[in-house]
């Protein structure tokens, strides 16, 4: 399950939200972020985990990038500046396309080798 490139990318969006939470602990900011930011980081942990159904993967992969993208309004709502941290969501959501990327790829071969020729 690990030596596919869609789990490291999943992996370091597990990691990332840990580290977004502890740069906003050290800022004594406990709202709905905090929540959003470790939802985010256990649906990436659980989606690692879904590696035999891909589809299901699919769609908890597109669910964790709307849920980056509401950390993000979030966090600009409640600071009112794009600060450094914002950078930690933002580089999730491209590593989660990626992941989803990959994923549609490994459906795609498993669809092709399916085929009756």
């Amino acid at each position: 399950m690990i030596q596919r490139i869609q789990s490291l990318y999943l992996l370091i969006c597990t990691i990332l939200p840990i580290v977004f939470i502890w740069l906003i602990y050290q800022n004594n900011l406990f709202d709905i972020i905090l929540v959003l930011s470790a939802l985010s980081s256990i649906i990436s942990c659980v989606t690692i985990f879904y590696y035999k159904r891909r589809k299901t993967q699919f769609v908890l992969c597109r669910l964790n990038i709307l849920l980056n993208f509401s950390i993000l309004t979030c966090y600009y709502f409640v600071i009112g500046v794009f600060d450094i941290v914002n950078l930690i969501p933002i580089i999730c959501i491209f590593l989660l396309v990626a992941a989803n990327r990959a994923i549609k790829k490994d459906e795609d071969l498993i669809k092709s080798m399916d085929r009756i020729r």
